[in-house]
Parts: C-alpha cells; sequence; structure tokens
C-alpha cells in the first residue's frame, strides 16, 4: 500500500525527521520489533513483526514529498491500513514539529 507525505523541508531535514519518527516508533511499538535503516541517500527500509506476520516497507525522499510503501502478508491485509496510518502519523507529526522550526 502506498502513500505520499508532502512536505516544505529540504531532503536532509526530511531524513532527520523520517529517523526521528522512527525512533519514537521503535519507543512506542517496541513489542513488534521494528527496524529501520538507510540504504542509500534517499531510501530507508522498516521492518516489524506482528502477530506471528512480518510487514515491512521503505521511505523514499523526493523534491518535497516522501513516498512510503507498505507490504503487509495477504492474511493480514486487513491490517495494512491500520499500519500505514500508525506510520504516517509518527512521520507527520514530526515533519509538523520540523516545519514549525522545533525539531
Amino acid at each position: 500500500m502506498k502513500h505520499q507525505i508532502s512536505h516544505n523541508l529540504s531532503d536532509k531535514t526530511a531524513k532527520r525527521v523520517c529517523d526521528a519518527a522512527f525512533a519514537e516508533y521503535k519507543k512506542k511499538f517496541s513489542g513488534y520489533s521494528p527496524t529501520f535503516k538507510w540504504v542509500n541517500a534517499k531510501k530507508g527500509e522498516f521492518a516489524l513483526t506482528a502477530m506471528g506476520a512480518k510487514i515491512s516497507g521503505h521511505f523514499v525522499l523526493g523534491n518535497g514529498v516522501i513516498d512510503l510503501d507498505i507490504t503487509v502478508p495477504g492474511a493480514f491485509k486487513v491490517f495494512e491500513g491500520r499500519a500505514l496510518k500508525a506510520i504516517q502519523d509518527e512521520v507527520q507529526e514530526w515533519l509538523n514539529r520540523a516545519e514549525a522550526g522545533d525539531f
């Protein structure tokens, strides 16, 4: 499932936002064993485990956007929207902080 988050930040700041958002997500949802790593300057990959199923995805930094894509195993597709929303909400919160100069 794909989602695009718009912002008014530089790629460097957007990358820091993704780092901060995922660090916070990792604290809040530690029971799901979330992981996150940058595979290159613009793409970060994440994964977590929920109810024995691996959920994975990635962020791609673009010009004024963060493209978010998440993959959920077939039997767990019903939770795909909820997982995407939780990640998107955390990123949006940190984007709002950064855009307000609170980062």
